[in-house]
Protein backbone atom coordinates (compact mmCIF):
# COMPACT_ATOMS: atom_id res chain seq x y z
CA UNK A 1 0.00 0.00 0.00
CA UNK A 2 1.34 3.44 -0.84
CA UNK A 3 1.44 6.44 1.42
CA UNK A 4 0.11 9.70 0.10
CA UNK A 5 0.95 12.88 1.90
CA UNK A 6 -2.03 14.82 3.20
CA UNK A 7 -0.48 18.31 3.03
CA UNK A 8 -2.24 20.87 0.91
CA UNK A 9 -0.76 21.42 -2.53
CA UNK A 10 -1.72 24.39 -4.68
CA UNK A 11 -4.22 23.17 -7.29
CA UNK A 12 -2.25 24.97 -10.01
CA UNK A 13 0.78 22.72 -9.47
CA UNK A 14 -1.37 19.61 -9.70
CA UNK A 15 -3.03 20.84 -12.88
CA UNK A 16 0.34 21.81 -14.41
CA UNK A 17 1.64 18.29 -13.78
CA UNK A 18 -1.43 16.65 -15.27
CA UNK A 19 -1.36 18.94 -18.32
CA UNK A 20 2.30 18.07 -18.96
CA UNK A 21 1.54 14.36 -18.76
CA UNK A 22 -1.54 14.81 -20.93
CA UNK A 23 0.48 16.49 -23.72
CA UNK A 24 3.02 13.67 -23.85
CA UNK A 25 0.41 10.90 -23.70
CA UNK A 26 -1.48 12.50 -26.60
CA UNK A 27 1.73 12.54 -28.64
CA UNK A 28 2.03 8.82 -27.85
CA UNK A 29 -1.45 8.23 -29.27
CA UNK A 30 -3.53 7.98 -26.12
CA UNK A 31 -6.92 9.61 -25.67
CA UNK A 32 -6.86 11.90 -22.63
CA UNK A 33 -9.10 14.25 -20.71
CA UNK A 34 -8.47 16.27 -17.58
CA UNK A 35 -11.40 15.94 -15.21
CA UNK A 36 -12.04 18.75 -12.74
CA UNK A 37 -13.90 17.51 -9.68
CA UNK A 38 -15.85 19.63 -7.20
CA UNK A 39 -14.58 18.12 -3.96
CA UNK A 40 -11.13 16.83 -4.89
CA UNK A 41 -8.17 17.71 -7.11
CA UNK A 42 -8.33 17.18 -10.87
CA UNK A 43 -7.40 13.85 -12.45
CA UNK A 44 -6.36 12.73 -15.92
CA UNK A 45 -8.44 10.10 -17.67
CA UNK A 46 -6.26 8.11 -20.08
CA UNK A 47 -7.50 5.56 -22.63
CA UNK A 48 -5.71 3.32 -25.09
CA UNK A 49 -7.68 4.01 -28.32
CA UNK A 50 -6.76 0.59 -29.72
CA UNK A 51 -8.19 -1.10 -26.62
CA UNK A 52 -10.89 1.18 -25.16
CA UNK A 53 -11.31 -1.07 -22.09
CA UNK A 54 -7.68 -0.24 -21.18
CA UNK A 55 -8.07 3.05 -19.34
CA UNK A 56 -7.32 4.64 -16.00
CA UNK A 57 -7.73 7.84 -14.03
CA UNK A 58 -4.36 9.25 -12.98
CA UNK A 59 -3.96 11.59 -10.04
CA UNK A 60 -1.15 13.95 -9.09
CA UNK A 61 -0.63 14.20 -5.35
CA UNK A 62 2.13 14.61 -2.75
CA UNK A 63 3.87 11.33 -1.90
CA UNK A 64 4.87 10.94 1.76
CA UNK A 65 7.65 8.45 0.95
CA UNK A 66 9.24 11.10 -1.27
CA UNK A 67 9.14 14.03 1.20
CA UNK A 68 5.75 15.18 -0.03
CA UNK A 69 6.93 15.82 -3.61
CA UNK A 70 4.25 15.62 -6.28
CA UNK A 71 3.94 12.24 -7.96
CA UNK A 72 1.55 10.69 -10.46
CA UNK A 73 -0.53 7.74 -9.20
CA UNK A 74 -2.72 5.14 -10.88
CA UNK A 75 -6.32 4.99 -9.66
CA UNK A 76 -5.54 2.04 -7.39
CA UNK A 77 -2.89 4.09 -5.55
CA UNK A 78 0.27 2.69 -7.14
CA UNK A 79 2.91 5.41 -7.76
CA UNK A 80 3.92 6.10 -11.36
CA UNK A 81 6.70 8.70 -11.14
CA UNK A 82 7.71 12.11 -9.84
CA UNK A 83 6.03 14.90 -11.84
CA UNK A 84 9.44 16.04 -13.09
CA UNK A 85 9.93 12.68 -14.82
CA UNK A 86 7.26 12.93 -17.50
CA UNK A 87 9.03 10.59 -19.96
CA UNK A 88 9.20 7.88 -17.30
CA UNK A 89 5.53 8.38 -16.46
CA UNK A 90 4.58 8.03 -20.13
CA UNK A 91 6.57 4.80 -20.47
CA UNK A 92 4.94 3.33 -17.37
CA UNK A 93 1.40 4.31 -18.41
CA UNK A 94 2.03 2.88 -21.89
CA UNK A 95 3.23 -0.35 -20.30
CA UNK A 96 0.19 -0.69 -18.03
CA UNK A 97 -2.40 0.28 -20.67
CA UNK A 98 -0.86 -1.85 -23.41
CA UNK A 99 -2.17 -4.69 -25.47
CA UNK A 100 -1.31 -8.07 -23.95
CA UNK A 101 -1.09 -10.88 -26.48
Amino acid sequence: MTQRHQAETPPGKILDGLESLERELKISGFTTQIIKHRARPPTLHVRNPKLPHMDDEISCTPYAKENGDLWFFFSWGHPISHVAHIALAVLYVKHVLRSVR
